[in-house]
């Protein structure tokens, strides 16, 4: 197996905010390899995007902060480095598409010209001309149509979906070794979807980038990540194959978010949700974050007072349930009846 081009270890996040200190990332860690697609999954909350912005420098300048742990990228520790060094990765070694590619493109800008200033910034060789040509390649290979006319255009004169390919162009120009794509297909339509899906596919393809794929559908997960990290308050709460999550789930929340995935099989059944919501960041429940919520609680005194660790479940397949043999046989969240 190659080495991670990405390796993260004990990752802490801190945030300060008016209510007190939130711990956004809590002891997280995994590896990431070239060609390779990570799926981060979880609810709202749960720390997906801050993880990224950890591993990206760009925690909220006076508010963010990693407190503990290591970002290693390609033997270099990420945390140890300026803002400046960071900028200069930033775009070169790490590509990143955002959830809203309206609030991320220039507006005043065209496509073009944005393609060659992500390629300049890296290169000062690049000309005008030269980065043009390469603007015109990358279009064409995220599937935006007629690309020699569309790289004189603005934003705004592209549709949604082109504007999310117009930024994975972006994200690839300076072919980087990681790929964050965080939430790229939010506020689309299951067809754009499904092309941006496809986009993501052809950028791996093209820079063999390790890909970091940020969302809380967990059937783009089970169609595009190779394997999955489930996040709950900040932590990874179980790890593994997209095969061992979707047959052995091995985590309370992790059956539970797999019960709420309606299933063209099982189409009159009724999906069983999770009861209560995820816990605020001031208030992170101790022991166990997830057991006010876990049928398998019980009012047992380790879920409410330790802290799970991940525990080994097979080959590379990790839970921190204090009683992950359970899992399996629960039964929780079954599907009610058909209807």
């Amino acid at each position: 197996m190659s080495d991670p081009v990405l390796s993260v270890r004990n990752l802490t996040t801190h945030l300060t905010t008016p209510s007190g200190r939130i711990t956004a990332c809590d002891d997280v860690s995994f590896d990431l390899r070239s060609g390779e697609v990570l799926g981060l999954v979880g609810e709202s909350g749960s720390g997906k995007t801050m993880t990224a912005l950890s591993v990206l420098g760009l925690l909220p300048s006076g508010v963010g902060r990693v407190a503990r742990g290591e970002i290693i990228l390609d033997g270099t520790d990420l945390t140890k480095l300026s803002r400046r060094r960071l900028r200069e990765i930033r775009g070169r070694d790490v590509g990143v598409v955002f959830q809203d590619p309206s609030s991320s493109l220039n507006p005043v800008m065209t496509v073009g010209d944005q393609v060659v200033e992500a390629l300049a910034a890296h290169d000062a060789d690049v000309s005008n001309a030269s980065g043009m040509r390469r603007a015109v390649e990358l279009l064409t290979l995220v599937g935006i149509p007629d690309p020699g006319s569309r790289v004189a255009q603005y934003p705004h004169e592209y549709s949604g979906g082109m504007r999310q390919r117009a930024m994975i162009a972006i994200a690839i120009a300076n072919q980087p070794k990681v790929l964050i794509a965080d939430e790229p297909t939010t506020a689309l339509d299951v067809t754009i979807q499904a092309q941006v899906l496809d986009v993501l596919r052809a950028a791996r393809r093209e820079t063999n980038a390790g890909v970091i794929l940020i969302t809380h559908d967990l059937g783009i997960v089970a169609e595009m990540a190779d394997r999955v990290a489930v996040m709950y308050a900040g932590r990874i709460v179980e790890t593994g194959t997209v095969r061992d999550l979707f047959r052995n789930p091995s985590h309370p929340y992790t059956v539970g978010l797999l019960a709420s995935l309606p299933l063209l099989s099982d189409m009159g059944a009724r999906l069983q949700p999770i009861a209560g919501v995820p816990p605020s960041g001031t208030d992170i429940p101790t022991g166990c974050p997830f057991h006010p919520r876990c049928p398998l609680w019980r009012e047992r005194i380790d879920c409410v007072e330790v802290k799970p660790p991940l525990r080994a479940v097979g080959d590379g397949h990790f839970s921190a349930c204090h009683f992950l043999e359970e899992v399996p046989a629960a039964g929780l969240f079954a599907r009610e009846g058909r209807t």
